[in-house]
Formats: C-alpha cells, sequence, structure tokens
C-alpha cells in the first residue's frame, strides 16, 4: 500500500500538481549532485494565484527575482512537478527541494502554523500522527522551515547576482578555468563575493 502523498499524486491532485516550486540555492545544489545537471529548474513568471500568498505577506519578497520572476523546479505541460513519477518524487526526501519537504504545514519566518487545509490529511482528526507516521513530525518541520528562510536570506544577500547563481562561462564549458571539484556542464556555480 502506498502512502497517502503517493495516492494523492497518482490521483492528480497533490500539492505536486499546478504548483510552482521555489528552489533555493541549496535546493539547486543539493538537487544538481543527485542528478548531475541543473535541467531541472527553470525561471518563470509567477502564476497568479502565487502572487497571493495566503498566509506569509513577505513570501514575495523573499522569493520573486528581479523583475518579478520565479526559480522554480519545471513542469510538464499538464503543470505536474517535473520529478514525480508514478511512484511519487523522483527526488529521496532528503533531496527534494525545502518547501517540498516541509508541506503539508503552512508556515512564515516566525514559524509553523498549521496544516494547509488543501492537503487531504488535515480533514483526519489525527493528521500529527499521519505526519508523523510518514516521517513528517513538527518538529522536522520547524526545522526545515528554518533551514528555508535561512537560505531564502543567504540567497537574498549574496553575490553579484542576487540570487546567487549565474551560468558557467565559456572558459568554465571549455574546461580551462573549471573549478577543482569539476561541474557537469551546464551546472550552475554559485558567485561568491567580491
Amino acid at each position: 500500500m502506498s502512502s497517502p502523498c503517493c495516492r494523492c499524486a497518482q490521483a492528480g491532485t497533490s500539492c505536486c500538481t499546478n504548483r510552482q516550486i521555489h528552489l533555493t540555492s541549496g535546493d539547486i545544489a543539493r538537487i544538481s549532485r543527485f542528478v548531475g545537471s541543473n535541467d531541472f529548474l527553470t525561471i518563470e513568471a509567477p502564476d497568479p494565484w502565487y502572487l497571493e500568498p495566503e498566509y506569509d505577506p513577505a513570501w514575495l519578497t523573499w522569493t520573486l527575482r528581479p523583475g518579478g520572476l520565479l526559480r522554480v523546479l519545471k513542469r510538464r505541460q499538464d503543470k505536474t512537478c517535473g520529478m514525480l513519477t508514478e511512484a511519487g518524487c523522483l527526488l529521496p526526501s532528503n533531496e527534494r527541494p525545502i518547501i517540498c519537504r516541509i508541506h503539508p504545514f503552512m508556515y512564515t519566518e516566525e514559524g509553523i502554523l498549521g496544516i494547509d487545509p488543501t492537503c487531504p490529511i488535515s480533514h483526519k482528526a489525527d493528521w500529527p500522527s499521519v505526519l508523523e507516521r510518514l516521517g513528517m513530525p513538527i518538529e522536522k518541520a520547524r526545522d526545515w522551515r528554518h533551514m528555508l528562510y535561512a537560505e531564502l536570506y543567504s540567497d537574498k544577500t549574496r553575490g553579484h547576482e542576487p540570487w546567487g547563481f549565474e551560468p558557467l562561462d565559456k572558459e568554465d564549458r571549455a574546461g580551462i578555468a573549471r573549478p577543482d571539484n569539476e561541474l557537469p556542464l551546464g551546472v550552475m556555480r554559485h558567485n561568491t563575493l567580491s
């Protein structure tokens, strides 16, 4: 028997559908190491629902790039997450974007607010124990929230390009100025403060 999250994803009604999953620089680094490339991300205009964050009024300040764009996981034409498979997420839990790990908890920079009412388990009286059995206790959610806002802060305050990453230049692509920890072609390199 699959988990409630897998069943929800298979039914096409999950948080993995019709969502723009914001990526921090840390998310990009973790996922890039796991999949061996960075072709899982894109920069795009936010969907209208994204511009009305329900429970964190500061969210847009943290996530919108210059020009009002978002750095997100790619989605298929049907708007399902590019990492979603029939068995659930392609990524192991510790490699998923922090936003995916923390869902279905609602949060702000200040703390955990509760559980998202759009999650099917939110209507069960025992939702805390369901989340505990799924390996998503509130203690982990608190840690992930802290990690998320630390990475958002870091992204916002880092480097030349305000969001911390820029494409590898031609010398890097040719292997001339490649760093010691050789990055695969197309992987983004972290900017450093100069």
